[in-house]
């Protein structure tokens, strides 16, 4: 409590607000630095001081924070492009053709055996589901559709067949910080309390 600035009485004005939206629009699209150095300063504070506990708070925080934008980042990528379309070669031969537009899946084929490929996948692109854009990372489908089609273009063996806009990250976004925090994560999970070992184990209906 107390942190909010209040645009809606009136305690800053405009200008001062738009600057912070925009500061936090930076972080979690472009580049998570300043939050994840501040962090790490508080951090190391508290750890110089032997506040352990509240060091790890705040390291959990970072972690769920760093994989958020790394995430947006990751989605708001595809879904700035109008479209895109893709293929990938089946075990029977044949090729699977998605087009995706603004991250949502709008059409998917399989070119048939024998048929001309630029005209199938001509024809598709022009059946498909018109999509419009909208604000918003992912402004035509869910999150988890938008992630589902992400993770079948990012699989072995797709190939482009055409990128309308440019499918691009930003170097210096949050996938790149990743790597520690997950590690983090995972060697604090990997960790058994001790106490934890001498609790009982709960049993159903206990005897009285």
């Amino acid at each position: 409590m107390g942190r909010c600035l209040s645009p809606c009485d009136g305690s800053v004005d405009a200008s001062t607000y738009a600057a912070l939206v925009g500061q936090l629009r930076d972080t979690l699209l472009r580049r998570p630095d300043e939050v994840v150095e501040a962090i790490n300063q508080r951090m190391s504070s508290l750890a110089g001081l032997e506040r352990f506990e509240e060091a790890g708070v705040h390291r959990d925080r970072l972690s769920s924070f760093v994989r958020a934008a790394a995430r947006t980042q990751r989605l708001s990528a595809l879904t700035r492009c109008p479209e895109v379309v893709a293929g990938r070669r089946e075990d029977d031969g044949r090729w699977a053709v998605h087009v995706v537009r603004h991250g949502r899946l709008a059409a998917a084929g399989v070119i048939p055996s024998g048929a001309d490929a630029l005209h199938y996948v001509a024809e598709l692109r022009a059946s498909a589901e018109s999509v419009r854009n909208a604000p918003g990372p992912v402004p035509a489908a869910t999150a988890e559709e938008t992630e589902k089609v992400l993770r079948w273009l990012e699989a072995p063996g797709i190939r482009l067949i055409d990128v309308d806009g440019d499918w691009v990250c930003p170097v210096a976004g949050a996938t790149r910080h990743l790597p520690l925090y997950d590690a983090a994560t995972q060697a604090r999970l990997s960790l058994v309390p001790f106490d934890e070992q001498r609790l009982p184990s709960p049993v159903h209906r206990p005897a009285r």
